[in-house]
């Protein structure tokens, strides 16, 4: 018969004891009441429900690496009919845990909660096949309906199994591992409230951890050293619970996680090594060893073999004690046979003490006697029976291959060489041939004799050049040398034997101003002196200094007015520069209206406004000039009426000559004594317009005053015609 089949049998038959069962109030309800979880939705690898736990909805989520489906009530629901509390009989998750082996279920709530509950029905099959869950947190059975092994806290199997288990604590989430499919598993969560509270208190030390639980009568842990008592000792690290039973016989549980670190030190680094052994202790807050050479230091050095021990304390003052059993192995003593010095092409060294031998050269670097053919420094690694290495080093002289002749080969006049390597030189040639540092003045190829400390001779040859000195010649000219103030002289080079490239060096005064090959000088005073130096591109050039330039810088004149000249029929009149006293020559321009444009002070007497200008001409020729504006003002003609009527003749009231008298002030008033025009420098003629429109027609007064010297008041009438 089939899981469903069996179901229908089942409440077809008992069906009145069952409605019986769960509306039977007992007075452990309370005790074993769970809220248990309404499903309302099943999408493929989840589904979410809600728990009223007392006050608030608390949302379920199931998520899992395979899919669920769901069953409209609890496959045989009446396994559990003889729970305390009733068990709603509704629509409950669907799982066989898993496609294959390694199924995961993750149920989470979405807050904290206490006390979360797990049903189980029908987990395994009746023909014997069993099913195995492991949770991520501890558990304790509540309820037992049959085929089930609980292995520990944290697995059970079930063939045709039926239970109820809590996980005691306050968690979000906890997951199921499955290891074996089945057919399908109703599985349904709920939150069992506490029924009283149960405190848990921790009395923690290095190695052990004292938990006391109070709030019933009796207590049962899952581990520890008296586990019937409150009081418990546990003295490894792990989550406990505790069931406890009040007064009236109900039970509940709580978990606890302790964790304890009896050996939270360690020690690190090789326990055997050449001439010492350090080790490090770590984990603690100090340290304490019973040798070495800084036994108050997590690092410590040993030099001789044997156990060594250190005490380390933690932090909340917990000791542990470790030991290391040291071997310290000596490093061979070695030594180097030589022949330090040779005056031929080779020197051999030898080395003992070892098994094997390395050199940092020579012709055989991996035996213990090694051939080297050039001087200096040389060392070899002995290796010993032990694996412990020697490190020596040796310094070399072969023959007088350390002699060497250090200077140029070229130079200007003479050549200096210097021999290094000897104690005694001797040269066939130069000033000094018995000295190291020897001057040669012709080129030739010259030998030294060279005697060591080790009296090793050698022979050393160098060719050398001597170039004689060259000396270019320049001589320089000017653009000219007179010039007036602000003017500019070029200055160019005459030279030869200078080379390809040569370089020059322009000074004036004795500074230098310029490196091109033409200096353009500007800003010179008077008596200023330039001259150039040039050096040739080619080797062995010595610098040379031209000719001497002096300047003759002639002062500007300086020549101005002071205002315009104004003519009001009170012409001609004089003209009066401000020159100083260096003026050759006057010259103005135009000249109409002068009596001589040649003089300083011409009389003018222009028909027209002319604006003159004066060219002054000082010494050297220099010049300077300035303009004068001889105003002509002519008698105004003021017209008595115009027609501003848009056919561009006489549209406007048009004052002859007015532009001369600059700041002539003009008003207009109607008939009414109404001002509807005011012009405080009247130049552009007046077109008849009032506020923006065109006054109509009609006489209109005026009142003008004239700028000219008089300040003439002009008064009359224009009429306006339309």
């Amino acid at each position: 018969m089939s899981k469903r089949s069996a179901l229908l049998f089942f409440l077809l038959a008992f069906c009145p004891l069952w409605i019986f069962a769960f509306e039977k109030k007992t007075p452990f309800d309370v005790c074993n009441n769970i809220n248990w979880a309404t499903w309302g939705n099943f999408n493929g690898r989840s589904a979410t429900g809600s728990v009223f736990n007392g006050s608030e909805n608390v949302n379920v989520t199931m998520t899992s690496n395979f899919d669920f489906s769901s069953t409209p009530d609890i496959y045989n629901h009446t396994r559990f009919s003889t729970y305390p509390s009733a068990i709603p009989n509704r629509t409950v998750p669907r799982t066989t845990w898993s496609a294959g082996v390694g199924g995961t279920t993750e149920m989470c709530f979405s807050k904290t909660v206490t006390n979360p509950v797990l049903l189980l029905a029908s987990l395994g099959a009746s023909n014997g096949t069993a099913s195995r869950l492991s949770f991520s947190k501890p558990y304790v059975v509540l309820f037992d309906g049959g085929g089930m092994q609980f292995h520990d806290s944290y697995s059970l199997t079930g063939i045709e199994g039926y239970a109820i288990v809590m996980f005691p604590g306050d968690f979000d989430c906890v997951t199921v591992n499955s290891t074996t499919p089945e057919n399908y598993t109703n599985i349904t969560w709920g939150l069992r409230p506490p029924p009283f509270p149960i405190n848990i208190i921790e009395a923690k030390g290095c190695t052990e951890a004292t938990l006391t639980a109070s709030g019933g009568v009796s207590y049962q842990w899952n581990g520890g050293l008296t586990p019937n008592q409150a009081t418990n000792k546990f003295t490894s690290s792990g989550t406990y619970i505790v069931t406890v039973t009040d007064a009236n016989g109900c039970k509940t549980s709580a978990s606890k996680q302790v964790t304890l670190s009896p050996n939270f030190a360690n020690v690190t680094g090789n326990t055997s090594g050449c001439n010492s052994v350090t080790l490090t202790a770590v984990g603690g807050a100090s340290y304490l060893w019973n040798g070495g050479d800084s036994p108050n230091t997590a690092n410590n050095t040993f030099r001789s073999s044997g156990t060594y021990s250190v005490t380390v304390t933690s932090a909340d003052g917990c000791t542990q004690l470790i030991n290391n059993t040291v071997t310290v192995n000596n490093a061979p003593t070695a030594s180097i046979v030589d022949n330090s010095i040779a005056c031929g092409n080779t020197s051999s060294l030898t080395a003992s003490g070892g098994i094997s031998y390395q050199w940092s050269g020579g012709l055989t670097p991996n035996q213990a006697s090694n051939t080297f053919t050039s001087s200096g420094t040389y060392s070899v690694r002995v290796t010993g029976a032990n694996g412990c290495t020697t490190t020596l080093s040796k310094t070399i002289t072969i023959g007088a291959g350390q002699t060497v002749i250090n200077g140029n080969d070229t130079g200007c006049n003479n050549v200096t060489l210097t021999a290094t390597g000897g104690v005694t030189y001797r040269w066939d040639g130069g000033n000094t041939p018995n000295q190291a540092s020897n001057t040669f003045t012709t080129s030739g190829t010259y030998n030294v004799t060279i005697t060591d400390a080790n009296g090793c001779i050698s022979t050393l040859q160098k060719t050398i050049t001597v170039n004689p000195n060259i000396v270019p010649s320049l001589n320089i000219a000017a653009s000219t040398n007179n010039i007036c103030a602000g003017g500019v002289i070029r200055f160019t080079p005459n030279y030869a034997d200078a080379g390809t490239n040569p370089t020059f060096k322009w000074f004036k005064n004795g500074v230098q101003v310029s490196t091109n090959e033409t200096y353009i000088a500007n800003g010179l005073k008077n008596d200023d002196e330039v001259h150039c130096e040039i050096t040739s591109s080619t080797p062995c050039s010595v610098p040379f200094i031209s000719n001497k330039i002096k300047v003759t810088v002639n002062p500007l004149p300086a020549v101005s007015f002071e205002g315009d000249i104004i003519i009001e029929n009170d012409g001609p009149k004089t003209l009066n520069p401000q020159a100083n006293d260096n003026i050759v020559s006057y010259r103005w321009f135009p000249a109409i209206g002068l009596d001589n444009p040649n003089i300083k002070n011409p009389k003018a007497n222009p028909e027209y406004t002319t604006e003159y200008t004066l060219t002054v001409s000082g010494p050297g020729g220099c010049l300077a000039e300035a303009s004068l504006k001889v105003v002509v003002l002519k008698d105004i003609f003021i017209p008595n009426v115009f027609s501003p009527n848009g056919d561009g003749k006489n549209d406007q009231w048009v004052i002859r000559n007015i532009s001369d008298y600059i700041g002539t002030k003009v008003q207009i008033f109607n008939r009414y004594g109404h001002k509807v025009f005011q012009n405080d420098n009247f130049i552009t003629p007046w077109a008849g317009i009032f506020s923006g429109k065109p006054l109509p027609s009609g006489s209109y007064y005026y009142i003008l005053d004239l700028a000219n010297k008089s300040k003439t008041r002009y008064t009359g009438s224009v009429t306006i015609l339309r």
